[in-house]
């Protein structure tokens, strides 16, 4: 593989990246306690524009998040999805908005400092829809709770039961093998319990189980299913990448040389088979070809 061309794209210190897949000029980027631009690349250069939901006059402002949860609908990509304390919903690429989700979060005051001068609390940080239905939504917050609707949000069931109490919800991610499987990862950091975390259901959320297994200690930050292989996964923790050939029963670390680090992200080019690993502080690192990963869980 040739060696990966960087170039300078919209966002920030801190920042999640949707990139529109039926045309990779237009971006998203969310970041800063729920702000969320849409910015088109034309003629060498990025024009952006503030598109986020805003609270109406005389109703207090949403609850962001320092890096909200946002993605696009794997059915349209000019869907958005977007996380404050409720999911909101733009069916335009963030034009208009429409709200499909009450209060998600436990929304305790005691835990909520005063803006501007404390990071919002209570907020929707993961989010994620099915492919195999439009409208199959699952969303988790930093105060621990998780949810599901099958109805694009005209009602919504917690799915929590099951999970650790009170953790903070790094990720969901809904399988792209069978409709009733999902995927969530729980970090405790932030009140010193560094237990990987890492659940999966097969009943839409009605029952988890825990597929840490052999993990070492330390918090999972992302879980990833490989495209090709079913049963196959890729956790993302603070020390490495692991992955496991049974679906989660036994894991492994996944090769040599990537260095003790926060694993923020994983991501699987679906042309290329290649895997992008995105670090806290070491960077990003790259396996240009997982076929031989793959054809070992044969």
């Amino acid at each position: 593989m040739a060696q990966p061309r960087w170039e300078p794209a919209p966002g920030g210190e801190g920042t999640l990246i949707a990139v529109d897949p039926a045309d990779p000029s237009i971006e998203y980027s969310s970041s800063f306690y729920g702000r969320l631009e849409r910015s088109v690349y034309k003629d060498g250069q990025w024009t952006s524009k503030e598109i986020f939901p805003k609270a109406a006059e005389g109703e207090p402002a949403y609850r962001g998040q320092w890096l909200a949860a946002t993605m696009l609908s794997p059915h349209n990509p000019e869907i958005v999805y977007h996380g404050f304390q409720y999911l909101f919903r733009s069916m335009n690429r963030g034009e208009t908005w429409e709200r499909i989700s009450p209060d998600l979060t436990y929304n305790n005051p005691d835990q909520q400092g005063k803006w501007p001068y404390a990071i919002p609390f209570a907020t929707i940080t993961a989010v994620d829809e099915s492919p195999f239905k439009f409208g199959l939504l699952y969303a988790g917050t930093d105060d621990g709770r998780v949810w599901m609707t099958k109805t694009s949000g005209e009602s919504w069931t917690e799915i929590t039961a099951g999970l650790p109490f009170n953790k903070h919800v790094w990720k969901v991610v809904a399988s792209k093998y069978d409709p009733a499987t999902v995927y969530v990862t729980l970090v405790g950091r932030h009140d010193d319990d560094f237990n990987p975390n890492l659940f999966k259901s097969t009943d839409y959320g009605k029952t988890w189980a825990s597929i840490a297994a052999n993990i070492p200690g330390g918090p999972v930050n992302v879980v990833r299913e490989d495209p090709k292989v079913k049963g196959m996964l890729y956790a993302g923790t603070d020390t490495g990448v692991y992955v496991s050939r049974d679906a989660g029963l036994t894991w492994n670390v996944l090769g040599s040389g990537l260095p003790t680090s926060y694993v923020w992200d994983i991501a699987i080019h679906p042309r290329d088979n290649a895997m992008v690993i995105a670090t806290n502080g070491r960077g990003m690192w790259l396996i240009d070809d997982l076929t031989p990963v793959q054809n070992a869980a044969k």
